[in-house]
């Protein structure tokens, strides 16, 4: 239990920078405060990588941006948070009130209809809560007996909050059926008037959040385990098969090899099948300083994988602490450099290698390097459609500072440790 905390409280503390409040459930409020929605990013719902801030489209914007401080992890998910016009103050219900009212141009009209084709979402941000919501529909209609599409967009927004009195614990986005605004035509103005209602709903006793307690979210959580269980199954199924198959060929083997020692026909007994093993496993490899670092990165993806993984089991991952598991990855690949480095360089003295420097510098560089190549592609492409999550200049610092001065020296000690440490290799045959 104290090292849950401990592991938590650490963690949480990196990733918050300093935003406590950005975890629901950490505020109380009284009827009236004012709590502030953030608009966030929009983007194709098939497809959650493409992401894009949420005024690239033309809703309507406050006439001065205001941003909202982000962590590490946010921004790596790609989060831009900008304060919005929308007024949801604690406790306060309200029906219908005016968002803003303007005129559609015909360009921008073409991009929502752009949007609806796609299917894209929105996102929006209320008291760390994520609230996710459609821009519109399109549905065909039969106009002079023709088929031909109607675009809707959804013009009355309908937030649904679930409260305890003190919290907020929850927030459902939905909008009214009967009002949008139809957006067929692109070649004419038209125009828009945005409206939202609030509701407060108080849930059953016992209730923390509603992450997670509805119906569908247990049929998809149950879903979820459905599928693991179906992937180990049928890992440990295929295991099975082979090592019945390896054990008969081994059986038949042993049984031919006994028969060809009695009958004092050794010597061929020596020349063919699984016994020649011994002759080839300890032969010293071609490029050692390769395999050394195969199996160095090898260990470093391990530590990491079950460093994710025992994060996840103390409870650091949730709805709310967005873009944690990014954070927990990237920091894990640092810190998990040491074991890169040691497990590499004692392997190469095992070896009696002799181009220490080059074991090094693969060890170092036969993960980071192609992630770091991949990955600056991607932002590349990702700034060339401006897209949200291409990263920032400072954050990639940021990145590059935090391999060069945590990874590479714990990559160091680790192979000065490994090279202490390693003794020779004890060849049986």
């Amino acid at each position: 239990m104290h090292l849950r905390i401990i592991v938590v409280f650490f963690f949480v503390s990196y990733n918050s920078h300093g935003s406590a409040q950005s975890l629901p459930g950490n505020v109380q409020y009284k009827k009236g405060d004012p709590v502030p929605l953030y608009a966030n990013k929009v983007g194709p719902f098939a497809n959650p990588s493409e992401q894009y801030e949420f005024y690239t489209l033309p809703f309507c914007a406050p006439k001065e941006e205001e941003r909202k401080g982000l962590h590490l992890g946010e921004v790596l998910g790609g989060d831009r948070m900008m304060k919005s016009l929308y007024s949801l103050p604690f406790l306060v219900k309200f029906t219908a009130r005016t968002l803003c009212s303007y005129t559609l141009q015909p360009k921008e009209i073409e991009m929502f209809q752009r949007a609806i084709d796609e299917d894209y979402f929105f996102e929006l941000i209320y008291d760390g809560i994520p609230v996710r919501g459609f821009i519109g529909e399109k549905k065909k209609e039969i106009v002079h007996g023709e088929t031909t599409a109607a675009y809707h967009l959804f013009t009355h927004y309908i937030f649904s909050i679930s409260h305890n009195g003190e919290k907020i614990l929850g927030v459902r986005w939905e909008h009214d059926p009967f009002d949008y605004l139809d957006i067929t035509d692109k070649d004419k103005e038209v125009d828009v008037h945005f409206k939202y209602s609030s509701k407060w709903l108080k849930p059953s006793p016992g209730t923390t959040h509603l992450l997670g307690d509805t119906p569908a979210d247990q049929e998809h959580l149950q879903i979820r385990w459905f599928s693991i269980l179906n992937s180990i199954g049928t890992v440990l199924l295929l295991t099975g098969f082979l090592a019945v198959i390896l054990m008969r060929v081994l059986r038949n083997d042993i049984s031919r090899y006994a028969l060809m020692e009695q009958g004092g026909d050794s010597a061929m007994a020596e020349e063919s099948g699984w016994k020649l093993v011994h002759g080839d496993v300890f032969r010293a490899p071609q490029h050692p300083e390769l395999l050394c670092a195969v199996l160095g990165n090898g260990a470093q993806l391990l530590c990491i994988v079950l460093g994710v993984l025992l994060l996840a089991l103390l409870g650091v991952y949730s709805h709310y602490n967005r873009g944690a598991l990014l954070v927990a990855a990237l920091m894990l690949l640092s810190v998990t450099s040491g074991v890169n480095g040691y497990v590499a360089a004692t392997c190469y003295a095992k070896l009696d290698g002799l181009r220490q420097p080059l074991a090094l510098a693969l060890s170092n560089g036969l993960l980071l390097a192609p992630l770091f190549l991949v990955g600056a592609a991607l932002n590349t492409v990702a700034v060339a459609y401006g897209s949200s999550t291409a990263l920032p200049l400072g954050t990639v610092l940021v990145l590059l500072l935090l391999l060069a001065l945590v990874s590479l020296p714990l990559n160091l000690l680790g192979a000065a440790a490994g090279r202490a440490l390693a003794r020779p290799l004890a060849v049986p045959c």
